[in-house]
């Protein structure tokens, strides 16, 4: 099932706002431009094999609480969620991190706190990481696809 329950999209009553407007990439820059596509909810990256290009906001976050929902397309596809100019990324590749992961084509929930220099992450309503330390400054959120991946549902506070 590749549907996203409303339940979970609906967090504006949290106090989080929409950093994707679902119509253009308008507050974000492609590191590859001419490869990213607004797909109504949806971010894609449809790059050439082996070019996969980061899409990162304009806006710069400092102690940031995020959601973002991410698809794996295909068997060898991965994605980086990266904080702090990259410095550190949220890799679903990293152990803790995939065996949370739904199967492949699902939908996946990430929604994190940074504060401090210190990471909290869920992955699909489970604690992966607690109090990561992170380091850097304030920097744009970056999404760096590797394969066929979807991002979608992008909330910050």
């Amino acid at each position: 099932d590749t549907a996203i329950d409303a339940a979970k999209v609906a967090i504006a009553n949290r106090g989080y706002r929409s950093i994707y407007s679902g119509l253009d990439l308008d507050g974000w820059r492609a590191s590859v431009p001419g490869y990213w596509y607004s797909k109504d909810w949806i971010l894609q990256f449809d790059g050439p094999d082996g070019n996969n290009g980061s899409l990162t906001t304009d806006e710069l976050f400092g102690n940031v609480s995020f959601v973002c929902d991410v698809r794996l397309l295909a068997q060898d596809s991965n994605a980086q969620i990266q904080l702090r100019n990259g410095s550190q990324a949220i890799d679903t590749e990293r152990k803790e991190i995939a065996d949370a992961l739904q199967k492949r084509g699902a939908w996946n929930r990430f929604e994190g706190k940074l504060e401090n220099g210190k990471l909290d992450l869920m992955v699909n309503g489970k604690t992966v990481l607690r109090s990561e330390s992170i380091s850097g400054e304030s920097s744009g959120l970056c999404l760096v696809p590797r394969g066929k991946v979807e991002f979608a549902n992008i909330f910050v506070k």
